[in-house]
């Protein structure tokens, strides 16, 4: 089993599968991929199927706080771009 937290503490002996960027980031069930290592070109994939086994199932929930965190940390970075457009769009200029 491939657990990169084993030394942190003990696994459980069951592997999960872990997202490489945390799925609720994401609104849309379809993600465009470009760029990734492990594709050749650009492809649409399911959010779901972005994982690795790369964590057993004990560290995987103990990390769900965290990713829990990142997406009102990612909600946060959205609302802030959408209000900076907004404000940027309601300021007019007076001539001098």
């Amino acid at each position: 089993m491939k657990c990169w937290a084993k030394t942190v503490s003990e696994c459980c002996g069951i592997q999960s599968r872990e997202h490489y960027l945390t799925k609720g980031l994401f609104s849309d069930k379809f993600l465009n991929v470009r760029n990734a290592r492990f594709l050749t070109g650009d492809k649409v994939i399911p959010k779901n199927e972005l994982t690795k086994k790369c964590l057993c199932k004990k560290h995987n929930e103990l990390l769900a706080p965290y990713d829990n965190e990142a997406i009102k940390f990612g909600k946060a970075l959205e609302y802030a771009g959408k209000l900076s457009l907004k404000r940027r769009k309601s300021v007019t200029i007076q001539p001098i």
